[in-house]
């Protein structure tokens, strides 16, 4: 297996994943500080858990410390993979059309666009066309960067306090929640925030629903 480390701040790990025709999958490095505190034997035994899990084979385990660790894992990985699909299939999509769209219809297409934009000349119309454009990977983290900044400098004092009762006062696991998986909630959404409060209302709001279904599971 071929494993490539990214300087940013993921791990591609090269492997068969469920999907078909996908052979990687993203291991987070900020999972060190779940699987730092394991023992070496249980810590292998969670690697090897992961790469059952994104092979399909549907792994099972009696290890608590593996149960609890690959709980926190799993749902990122689910996420990263509808992600990848959906990605997939737009780009399969307009592949398709281009390759169907012939030489006639392309001046066809040409022709009816210098007709309309005479038509829009003469009477002084204009028209717009909305077309959904996903928000930017780099755009997100600048943001939700700019997120955390305001919670290290304390701006969001009052905000963190809250959150940590909510949480029992686990710092840790707020911690964990932050970084890892409200991350890739923002990384997978189609809405883009454009400023740190509005991600804060964001992740206030995710908070209130991840703490209630966690607490019916």
């Amino acid at each position: 297996m071929k494993v490539e480390v990214k300087p940013y701040w993921i791990y591609r790990v090269l492997c068969l994943i469920m999907a078909e025709e996908k052979k990687t999958f993203i291991f987070y490095s900020d999972w060190i500080n779940m699987v730092r505190e394991m023992p070496d034997k249980d810590a292998g035994e969670l690697l090897k858990h992961i790469l059952s899990y994104v092979n399909d084979e549907n792994p099972k385990t009696d290890n608590l410390l593996v149960k609890m660790a690959f709980g926190h894992m799993m749902p990122i990985l689910k996420a990263d993979l509808k992600r990848w699909e959906s990605i997939r299939k737009k780009r399969k999509q307009a592949g398709a059309k281009g390759g169907k769209q012939t030489q006639a219809n392309a001046k066809q297409m040409l022709a009816n666009a210098k007709q309309v934009q005479a038509v829009n000349d003469n009477v002084n119309v204009s028209t717009k066309v909305d077309e959904y454009t996903p928000p930017s990977e780099n755009e997100v983290l600048r943001v939700y960067n700019l997120f955390l900044e305001n919670i290290k400098n304390d701006s969001y004092q009052m905000s963190v306090e809250n959150w940590l009762r909510k949480v029992n006062g686990d710092k840790q696991l707020l911690n964990n929640l932050i970084l890892n998986e409200f991350k890739t909630q923002l990384l997978n959404d189609t809405k883009q925030h454009k400023t740190a409060e509005k991600v804060k209302s964001h992740f206030g709001a995710w908070l209130n629903k991840y703490l209630l279904i966690n607490a019916k599971s």
